[in-house]
């Protein structure tokens, strides 16, 4: 039995095992030695494949681990909050595989409040800074009394030797001076609050008038100390931030 190229055909024994055959026939010497010889045989077209019948069904897709994995889990939640747990068809139930950035999505899919609760109490947080004035003079007076710690902070982080835009001088002597003013404030009860408060505000409200001729003291004096404003305490909540 000669292939299509001209050359004799492998017995299939020979041809899946990759090793050289002899081409007897019926059965080929190397199969009969080795005691195969009832499984030696010549396929016609070895490389040749049955048509797959289009009217056949896929067989069906086994359970994944995945989907073997959550249904315990939906079982012990759902004791805690059936109605919140309830399976409606979503996501969750029908798509196993969660993709390379969504496996954090199973927890707001198993339990929709968790991802809300957060939300919510930062809502009614906004909120409180929106609407409820003497919410926002207790937090902002409170949080600006920690300047020691801001300025420990900052130090650490020009100390570390980080790549930094504004030169350590100019940002650590103006928040000495901004301490300076407020260590020496009162600001124990409300009114002494409302005032300081008002106080920051109106220095907001007014324009810098920055000089070429300054000298570094004159500059720092245009916004700390009793000039404070509100512009170089958010510059200082966010470098804390940075540097934290």
């Amino acid at each position: 039995m000669l292939r299509r190229n001209g050359r004799p055909t492998f017995c299939e024994p020979c041809r899946l095992s990759k090793v050289r055959c002899d081409h007897t026939t019926p059965r080929c010497r190397r199969c009969e030695a080795r005691g195969a010889g009832s499984k030696c045989f010549y396929h016609p077209a070895p490389l040749t494949r049955p048509k797959r019948n289009k009217q056949s069904s896929r067989p069906a897709r086994p359970q994944s681990a995945n989907e073997e994995f959550r249904q315990p889990e939906r079982h012990l939640l759902s004791s805690d909050s059936p109605e919140e747990l309830r399976d409606d068809g979503g996501p969750m139930a029908q798509t196993p595989f969660l993709g390379s950035t969504s496996y954090l999505s199973v927890f707001y899919d198993a339990h929709p409040a968790l991802s809300r609760a957060g939300s919510l109490s930062l809502a009614a947080e906004f909120e409180r800074w929106r609407t409820d004035r003497a919410y926002v003079v207790r937090r902002l007076t409170k949080l600006i009394s920690a300047m020691a710690f801001y300025e420990d902070v900052i130090r650490g982080y020009y100390d570390r030797g980080q790549f930094t835009v504004i030169p350590a001088p100019l940002v650590l002597d103006s928040l000495h001076h901004a301490r300076s003013y407020l260590e020496g404030s009162p600001g124990k009860n409300m009114l002494a609050q409302e005032e300081l408060y008002a106080k920051i505000s109106e220095n907001t409200a007014k324009s810098l008038r920055v000089r070429p001729t300054m000298r570094a003291d004159e500059f720092y004096s245009l916004f700390t100390g009793e000039n404070l404003r509100w512009e170089f305490i958010g510059f200082i909540f966010a470098l804390a931030g940075i540097g934290f």
